[in-house]
């Protein structure tokens, strides 16, 4: 049978809902990256919310419930795997009953399970969130399934490093998209040997058209005038929080202050800010649209929310219009970047200062909690006087960025016994 004529059962795990438009753009990206060198890859994925999931996926993959947000019912699942593989291994026995449900099913007959988890094996979220993210890992390497940990920011640890450790060891091969997780790795006494610092999916999202574009800005009442006046910005609410939480004392909130930044922007340039939101739920309070209204809502100058609820490809088909990128999303940046936009960036983990650094762009991460008004509005007036040089290096950066995200699918390659190297 040729390579192509191959069809493997892939598992996508670990990300949390398709309403967050990074996890969907992975989701997507891996799918795509998967058919077009297995175009009868039998695609499955793993959901917390799968009801959504299952209508925003339908015509790429199969998606089966994740029990993994439910600690105390998913614990539980992880014991009766531990007891079944316990069972196998004494009795040669197989014990079906104990791995009923849909996910433990999908998991057993999966050649490859692919960890798409992101930025969550760390303890940065705390370690319930760690640990959610842990236990589809662990069941798939109790199950006996090949696990690649791929295209991941990983770490820092301080209370969960000893499980990360394990996990990680036993993993069949570990893609990196920052140089940063190595350091990470070794910080908990693991070889790095077996990972490979590659390239965030997402890269390889392809946009949809412009016409699609110049559709959804008719239905949202924004004019194209395609003058490359555009700001675009992506807010966050974790970024106001962490923001609000440690700014000194009598300093402005991050709506405020992102308000009156942006108004003295648009009065020095004259840009239209549009905000486009990267994430709009699966809850109210997960909702950047909400933020975004908050700021807008507080500035003089002209601006625009995106209102509407979009997929990934069509965010970027907008985002690409953009002559400078505001980003609080990191997925939002890949999403600018990777259609050659210049980015200033709002950091509240490595993975981002990880991101621009493919790019050379390094100087141009703002970190989120302890923003100032005059270093965003220099870094803003710097990125704005500066685009066309600025577009000039990301773009010659995008072929080896993309080329290391594509190279993913070839650790996956060599799993299914290729030949090809492990490093992008």
């Amino acid at each position: 049978m040729t390579e192509s004529a191959f069809a493997p059962r892939i598992l996508q795990i670990g990300t949390y809902s398709s309403r967050n438009k990074g996890d969907a753009a992975m989701e997507l990206s891996t799918a795509a990256a998967i058919r077009t060198r297995w175009p009868d890859a039998e695609i499955t994925i793993s959901a917390p919310f799968a009801e959504d999931d299952a209508r925003f996926y339908e015509n790429v993959a199969r998606v089966v419930p994740c029990s993994r947000r439910r600690l105390v019912l998913a614990t539980l699942q992880v014991l009766r795997v531990a007891l079944w593989r316990s069972i196998r291994s004494a009795f040669g026995a197989d014990a079906a009953w104990l791995i009923p449900d849909q996910e433990l099913r999908a998991c057993r007959r999966a050649d490859i399970v692919i960890d798409l988890s992101g930025d969550m094996l760390t303890d940065d979220y705390g370690p319930h969130v760690a640990y959610s993210h842990y236990i589809p890992i662990i069941n798939a390497l109790l199950l006996g399934r090949p696990v690649v940990i791929c295209a991941q920011s990983i770490g820092p640890f301080r209370w969960t490093g000893w499980m990360a450790r394990q996990l990680f060891g036993r993993a069949a091969a570990i893609t990196l998209r920052d140089e940063i997780s190595i350091g990470h790795l070794r910080a908990i006494g693991l070889d790095p040997g077996n990972a490979a610092v590659t390239a965030d999916m997402a890269f390889l999202l392809q946009p949809a058209s412009d016409t699609r574009a110049a559709e959804i800005l008719r239905n949202e009442g924004i004019a194209d005038d395609g003058d490359g006046s555009v700001l675009g910005v992506s807010v966050s609410r974790i970024l106001e929080r962490r923001y609000n939480l440690s700014r000194p004392r009598g300093a402005s909130d991050f709506a405020t202050l992102m308000a009156e930044t942006l108004d003295r922007f648009a009065s020095q340039t004259g840009c239209r800010v549009v905000f486009v939101s990267h994430v709009t739920g699966p809850s109210a309070v997960k909702d950047d649209r909400l933020i975004a209204r908050d700021v807008a809502a507080r500035m003089s100058a002209p601006c625009h929310v995106i209102q509407g609820d979009y997929r990934p490809e069509e965010l970027k088909a907008l985002i690409r219009r953009c002559r400078v990128f505001l980003g609080a999303r990191m997925h939002a940046n890949i999403a600018a970047l990777s259609s050659g936009v210049p980015v200033v960036a709002l950091a509240y983990s490595h993975k981002t200062p990880g991101i621009m650094a493919l790019f050379g762009q390094g100087e141009r991460v703002l970190n989120g909690p302890e923003l100032s008004a005059d270093g965003l509005f220099g870094q803003l007036s710097t990125a704005w006087a500066t685009a066309p040089a600025i577009r000039e290096r990301i773009e010659s950066a995008l072929p080896s960025v993309t080329a290391a995200a594509l190279s993913n699918v070839g650790v996956i390659a060599r799993l299914n016994g290729s030949r090809e190297p492990l490093t992008a």
